[in-house]
């Protein structure tokens, strides 16, 4: 993980994502989310006619062609794809065990983007420009 300067970032800007992407924005996070009624994120993506691209190397099926996306993301604690997990970054069905088990356990919490069959695994900007800013990431009543 890289910090940001500030809550804001260009999207890199190339033909494909295969080329150059953003997956994941982080912020450590290791207070527990059991008892938290909402976790809430609030953004604002601005720009001038941007295209965006998801198209990386898994995402050629035609069933895997599909908008890119930001999604919320909690990322448990010394997770790297091993332990059990609510809904994974290959956009993988849900598991409750898992999900309260990252509510418990969070190292960080922040936003993902991708899309198509892979929920964080890069977005680009093709054409156009793109700006987000992350106006709010909360955790309370």
């Amino acid at each position: 993980m890289v910090p940001l300067a500030s809550p804001s970032f260009d999207f890199p800007n190339c033909a494909s994502a295969q080329q150059c992407w953003i997956s994941y924005v982080e912020m450590a996070w290791k207070t527990q989310l059991t008892n938290s009624p909402s976790v809430t994120l609030n953004y604002t993506i601005t720009g001038s006619n941007p295209m965006f691209v998801n198209d990386t190397p898994h995402n050629k099926a035609a069933a895997c062609r599909s908008p890119a996306t930001l999604v919320l993301l909690i990322h448990q604690i010394d997770d790297h794809g091993t332990l059990p997990n609510w809904i994974n970054v290959n956009g993988q069905s849900t598991d409750s065990a898992g999900f309260a088990q990252a509510l418990a356990n969070p190292g960080s919490l922040g936003i993902g983007l991708g899309g198509g069959c892979f929920a964080a695994h890069g977005v680009a900007v093709s054409q156009g420009s793109a700006t987000l800013t992350i106006n709010l990431l909360s955790v309370g009543p």
